[in-house]
């Protein structure tokens, strides 16, 4: 009994130290805005002025892709763009409006090597996704080719997906999935032209093709577009074996050309 009251004081004294510890650290580095870097109450937080200028995604949402629809009583229904082509994954969801607003952050974590961001960014994506991760097997983030990964030395996706993984400690598996070609920079292109771009853009290599045989996979992503790139790595996966493949985006763009 002694020995189980001496480990709960020890545990509350550690524990106690730490909220004292953080509160000092705070005094001294004060937490910053993800988007603006101004002074904020929490790390890995948005001053209220940024985060009322970003959008987040709730519902009412599609059920299978997540685009926002506009009527509360959408509530379970799917949107247009689905009805008329249902993708190859079984849903995907996304954080926020890809805008002005959030481009910011985005941006400075693609290619401003703000890495730091990552975490709280993926918390944010563990949150909103909680129901789409409950059977989840393993989270694969969409791989980036050898050169660009060399010249950019992170892969974004990869970060992100780490993590999402934190709290619930579900494997990253980059390696399931890698990009054999190239592809040019799909930013100024329309959606027909994204596809053609990506299209046999991505391989699963043949010695992991047997561990993926009836697995439930997440693909993790920064940004939600068109769904050309999405939509081309589900297919692989399916297609090496895996029973289902879910999305989740910190970010989509609410528009479609």
């Amino acid at each position: 009994m002694k020995k189980k009251l001496w480990f709960l004081f020890c545990n509350f004294i550690k524990l106690l130290n730490m909220k004292v510890f953080k509160k000092f650290l705070n005094l001294i580095l004060p937490p910053r805005c993800l988007s603006c870097g101004d002074i904020c109450l929490e790390t890995g937080q948005l001053c209220p002025p940024c985060w009322k200028e970003i959008h987040f995604i709730s519902d009412p949402q599609c059920s299978i892709c997540g685009w926002p629809l506009p009527y509360q009583d959408s509530l379970g229904m799917i949107c247009v763009h689905c009805a008329h082509k249902k993708p190859l994954f079984t849903m995907a969801r996304s954080v926020m409006a890809y805008d002005k607003a959030s481009s910011g952050i985005i941006l400075k974590l693609k290619h401003g090597d703000a890495t730091y961001l990552a975490p709280a960014l993926g918390e944010w994506m563990r949150s909103r996704s909680e129901d789409l991760l409950k059977d989840i097997d393993c989270l694969i983030p969409v791989p980036l080719h050898w050169f660009r990964l060399f010249m950019r030395r992170y892969n974004q996706a990869a970060i992100l997906a780490k993590g999402i993984s934190k709290k619930n400690s579900l494997p990253v598996m980059p390696h399931l999935l890698r990009r054999q070609r190239f592809t040019k920079s799909q930013a100024h292109l329309n959606s027909k032209q994204r596809q053609r771009n990506v299209r046999k853009a991505f391989y699963v290599p043949l010695k992991q093709r047997e561990f993926l045989q009836n697995k439930k996979i997440a693909l993790v992503d920064d940004v939600f577009t068109t769904g050309a790139t999405i939509n081309e790595c589900t297919r692989v996966l399916l297609k090496a074996g895996c029973a289902e493949v879910r999305v989740i985006t910190l970010a989509r763009v609410a528009q479609r050309d």
